[in-house]
C-alpha cells in the first residue's frame, strides 16, 4: 500500500495484513490521501473500505507493473515510484 498526499508526495509505504480492522486503522491515520495498490484478490473489497472512509484509491493494473520493475533496475527507487504513479498504470476506482 502506498499513501499520497494532496501534493501526491509519498507519505507511507506499507505491507499490511488485509484485515478490515488492519486496514481500517491504518487509513484513518491518513485523512483523505490517496492510497495506491496493486490488482488482486482484495483489492476489490480494499478499495471500497478506504472510499468508504473518503480515500481516494487507485489500483495499479499488474500487468502493467511488470514493465515498471524492469524500470526498478535501472533507476532510483523515487523516480520508479513516480513513473509508477503515471495514470496510465492505474485504473481509478
Amino acid at each position: 500500500m502506498c499513501v499520497l498526499n494532496g501534493s501526491s508526495e509519498i507519505v507511507a509505504e506499507e505491507v499490511l495484513p488485509s484485515t478490515r480492522e488492519c486496514l481500517a486503522a491504518y487509513a484513518a491515520r491518513y485523512p483523505r490521501a490517496t492510497f495506491i495498490m496493486e490488482t488482486g484478490t482484495h483489492s476489490p473489497w480494499v478499495s471500497c473500505l478506504l472510499e468508504q472512509q473518503g480515500h481516494r484509491v487507485l489500483v495499479a493494473n499488474a500487468r502493467k507493473l511488470t514493465d515498471a520493475l524492469c524500470v526498478w533496475r535501472e533507476r532510483s527507487a523515487e523516480p520508479t515510484r513516480a513513473w509508477l504513479a503515471r495514470p496510465r498504470l492505474l485504473a481509478v476506482r
